[in-house]
């Protein structure tokens, strides 16, 4: 009997996992129309075109572009235009000395002038006075231009080198995204695949069960069979059907996931026209490398390290320069009205002011900021080179386990078939039997479960060493 045991368990786990999460998806109905075919080849192609994750490492590096333009524009001229309008409610005033009064009265003690009693006026003595005075306009308007550009800072040129590099991250990781989107793509393919296989098995055991029912209806009939032995494969043959239809479900959500990881519409039909035997064909036949021929740095993860290696060293460089000083010229040009009517013509006009210049900018101490941010690049190097060995390590660690179990389900599959064939003899001999009345029902269905067990056995063993073959081709970096 075919029971949910003999599903295998990785297409299980996937519905249970995408089933719960993408329950709604799953449950789509497929529009009519032809259903667009891919290989799956052309399917981890299409991924890299529309999967979402794709996309969303592109607009990073559409960003990282941005991000070259925003620092060629710090070391470019800069001219900012401006105008402003002030009304002075009250206009600022300021106390002057009394420097006038002391002056008119010197003059006419010197001049010996009387006044009209006939005394000689004398100056005033005493503490020194003061008198509010009123500087501006009731009205104030001004226009202006205003350019400042960098002559010289060498942090802006290590930054500007290190945006460029920037960019070269980012296209790394467009690069490694796609690549893991092809090994996601290609184990959810492999896994619709042996759903299909499992389904294709499953077809050919009701189609014999199905004769093998109605052999055993007409030997009840004729009386050289027992009911219990009918009742038994109609038993069976309800199993089977209820089996059909779970798997008939695990297809639908394996494709689902497939289309989810290419990006693929959900709502648009999509059929595999690579068999399993083909996909599986080099998993099978192909030579696997041993570790004196790997070489980890094609791997695209590899040469993501390798950037943020090189990027680390720009920006440590770009700290160090921080303790250079730096060169701004600027120039400005202006024009200011000054009026109690400001549409009076007949007061002052126009009153111009312009310069020309440059400020040198001397670090002399930060707060030891710089000495921090160098301390931060420094670990940041340091832990992205431990990253560059340990991933080393770990790639020959990865193509080692998966070479292993590349051979492991090698072994698994040659055994799973001889085991497939022996099971089917069993039960044709079984029937045999059965028919000529030496064997009994109990026997039929005691053959029948062990070769639905060593299907299903094979299934699971193919799909390991699809799923092997996937993790060798991916430590290698050649899927």
């Amino acid at each position: 009997m075919l029971t949910q045991k003999h599903i295998p368990g990785a297409v299980l786990a996937i519905a249970l996992l995408f089933g719960l999460a993408s329950g709604s998806i799953s449950g789509q109905d497929t529009p009519l129309g032809a259903a667009r075919s891919f290989t799956l080849e052309a399917a981890m192609t299409y991924a890299q075109v529309e999967s979402p994750n794709v996309l969303i490492a592109q607009a990073d590096l559409a960003e990282a572009e941005g991000q070259i333009d925003e620092t060629l524009s710090i070391g470019l001229p800069k001219l900012n235009g401006s105008v402003g309008y002030q009304h002075n409610l009250e206009i600022a005033q300021q106390l002057f000395p009394d420097f006038i009064s002391p002056a008119v009265y010197g003059v006419l003690t010197q001049e010996s002038v009387a006044d009209n009693t006939g005394r000689l006026i004398q100056a005033p003595t005493g503490p020194q006075t003061f008198f509010p005075v009123a500087f501006g306009q009731r009205n104030q308007l001004q226009a202006g231009l205003n350019l400042n550009s960098l002559i010289f800072d060498a942090t802006y040129f290590i930054a500007l080198r290190g945006s460029r590099l920037f960019r070269n991250l980012a296209q790394k990781q467009v690069e490694q995204t796609s690549y893991q989107t092809r090994v996601q793509v290609a184990k959810a393919y492999l896994g619709t695949l042996i759903a299909q296989r499992n389904l294709e098995t499953l077809q050919r055991n009701v189609a014999n069960l199905e004769q093998a029912l109605t052999e055993t209806e007409a030997l009840y009939e004729a009386g050289f069979a027992e009911k219990l032995s009918v009742d038994r494969l109609r038993l069976t043959a309800q199993n089977l059907a209820a089996q059909r239809q779970n798997i008939e479900q695990v297809i639908e959500i394996s494709l689902n996931l497939l289309k989810f990881q290419m990006g693929y519409p959900q709502s648009d039909p999509i059929a595999l026209s690579t068999t399993l035997d083909e996909a599986l064909g080099n998993a099978r036949v192909s030579e696997l490398l041993g570790d004196e021929d790997f070489d980890p740095s094609r791997r695209p993860e590899y040469a993501t390290l390798q950037v943020a290696d090189s990027l680390n060293a720009i920006d440590l460089k770009r700290i160090q320069a921080g303790y250079y000083p730096n060169l701004i010229g600027f120039a400005n040009i202006s024009r200011t009205l000054q009026r109690n009517d400001l549409f009076d013509s007949e007061e002052a006009g126009w009153l111009p002011q312009s310069a020309l210049g440059v400020t040198l900018n001397v670090p002399i101490f930060d707060g030891f900021e710089k000495r921090a941010q160098k301390q931060r690049a420094i670990a940041r190097t340091d832990k992205t080179r431990l990253q560059l060995a340990q991933f080393e390590q770990s790639s020959r660690l990865a193509l080692a386990n998966s070479r292993a179990a590349v051979r492991n389900a090698r072994l698994a599959v040659d055994l799973r078939e001889n085991s497939v064939a022996l099971a089917e003899d069993i039960y044709r001999v079984s029937q045999i039997k059965f028919r000529e009345g030496v064997g009994s029902s109990l026997e039929v269905n005691q053959a029948q479960g062990e070769l639905f067990q060593a299907q299903d056995a094979l299934t699971q063993a193919l799909f390991d060493l699809a799923v092997a073959y996937t993790d060798y081709e991916d430590a290698l970096g050649e899927l």
